[in-house]
């Protein structure tokens, strides 16, 4: 059995199908990641992949995915139709998190006894921009601290989230938090979920001591006219209120949720609540030229299509094949909508594939439809417009970034002039080198292969006789 390194780096780089942990250790699923005697203290990216179907039945404290996180980052999760159950500290993301959740999301079912939460049981780290849509109940007898987001916050720090899925408990029940105690601090964040307690629940916060700023709740799916089952002697609370689900779905929700930072962090969208922009996965991208089956296409031709909001960069793909078995061009990292192929010529007087696909931090689009050209004779560049070429030297940074076990680098050259690209480790030892020797004017990709280089931070650095520059780059296995 492979050992899992508990402060190590990983990225996840695929869809993880957990549907058979139902049946592991005897029926009690899997096996959280991380305990108190051994939590997990590394970094672990989703990379926009989802987990499906995970099942963990131990009545135990500590359990979800991740059991106990201390000092660790888990960033870009998705968990779908989990289901947990456990004692104390339960959640479908962690049952305690005193690191940093970011950009994750978790739906499904949670159960437990007390610090019960849709992400986490219990937070002394930080969550942020992060949304939970889980069925969310408290064990019968205890039921204490229980909330669609995060059973017990204690000292930790809650921003740009949310959670609509229904809550259930008997005491300090919330439609986010359970409980706010202590140092805790919730802010620019909201809930819609159902919630029904016995004592001390509200439709945001069963029980708070601590800070709530700019928060909101729906009052008609919560069931609950109050925000707070209650709030300690030390209690603060501004820009909280509660509205209605006209008032908090589409465009209308920019005004009467003036805390929340549309257009930077949240989206506001036509009869749905507000989003998380890096969770607007993108539509299908839509072509514009070459035309579908064009003839006499240059042999360096210009792609382009049309822009998609929310998208980050582009993906394009040439192939001589429908099926795109056999690439010509792959290029990733493009950061406009249009393409210029300068380096290589096309094959003369054949025809060729081409699709375009979006990326963001919630994952990539489908593919566009795909079109067909036919090449000319011809092969000009529309880089020989001055207009079109660099003014100025620039080295980007390299995208995707963390990467494992590729990414691509781009820099810009406003002169001819002899150019050296290479990469070093931490300690300034040269592992490779991308490029040496003259180039001219223009715009250069390249892309860095890590597969033989360990996990960790490297760095990249252009120079040529009049500049020097060094960008920082992760490498995660």
């Amino acid at each position: 059995q492979e050992i899992v390194r508990l402060e190590d780096h990983y990225i996840q780089v695929d869809d993880i199908d957990a549907e058979e942990t139902e049946s592991w250790n005897e029926g009690t699923g899997f096996h959280p990641i991380g305990t108190t005697s051994a939590p997990f203290s590394g970094t672990y990216n989703g990379d926009g992949y989802e987990i499906t179907d995970l099942t963990i039945q131990r009545n135990l404290s500590n359990q979800g995915l991740f059991g106990l996180i201390h000092d660790g980052l888990i960033k870009n999760v998705t968990v779908i139709n989990a289901e947990i159950s456990g004692g104390n500290n339960v959640g479908v993301l962690s049952g305690q998190n005193n690191g940093v959740i970011s950009q994750s999301q978790t739906t499904g079912t949670v159960n437990g006894a007390q610090n019960v939460g849709g992400m986490a049981g219990q937070n002394s780290g930080e969550i942020q921009q992060s949304h939970s849509a889980v069925e969310v109940t408290g064990d019968s007898g205890n039921e204490w601290r229980v909330g669609g987001l995060v059973g017990l916050n204690s000292d930790g720090i809650i921003s740009d989230s949310y959670a609509n899925g229904s809550v259930t408990g008997e005491s300090e029940t919330g439609g986010l938090v359970g409980w706010n105690n202590t140092d805790g601090m919730i802010s620019h964040s909201y809930a819609t979920g159902d919630v029904s307690g016995s004592s001390t629940y509200g439709g945001l916060i069963g029980f708070n001591s601590a800070t709530v700023d700019s928060c909101y709740w729906d009052t008609e799916t919560s069931g609950q006219s109050a925000g707070f089952g209650g709030q300690g002697s030390d209690a603060s609370s501004e820009g909280v209120a509660g509205l209605t689900t006209a008032e908090m779905q589409g465009p209308d929700a920019e005004d009467n949720m003036p805390g929340l930072t549309f257009g930077q962090v949240w989206a506001a969208e036509d009869d749905v609540y507000p989003a998380l922009l890096w969770s607007i996965r993108s539509e299908m991208v839509v072509l514009s030229s070459p035309g579908d089956e064009e003839d006499q296409v240059d042999r360096k031709p210009t792609f382009e299509w049309e822009e998609l909001i929310y998208s980050d960069a582009y993906h394009i793909q040439v192939s001589d094949s429908d099926g795109f078995s056999d690439l010509i061009l792959n290029k990733e990292a493009i950061e406009s909508t249009v393409f210029e192929v300068s380096d290589e010529e096309l094959e003369a007087e054949t025809s060729h594939y081409w699709r375009v696909r979006a990326v963001n931090e919630a994952g990539k689009s489908e593919w566009s439809e795909t079109r067909s050209f036919t090449t000319g004779q011809t092969a000009t560049s529309g880089s020989e417009d001055l207009a079109d070429q660099p003014q100025s030297y620039e080295l980007n940074q390299n995208y995707p970034n963390p990467f494992n076990p590729t990414t691509q680098i781009t820099f810009a050259i406003p002169e001819d002039t002899h150019v050296t690209l290479e990469v070093y480790d931490a300690l300034g030892q040269r592992v490779a080198t991308l490029v040496d020797e003259p180039k001219n004017i223009g715009y250069y990709e390249y892309q860095f292969d890590g597969s033989d280089l360990a996990s960790g931070v490297y760095l990249y650095r252009l120079q040529t006789d009049s500049f020097s520059k060094t960008q920082q780059m992760m490498f995660v296995k």
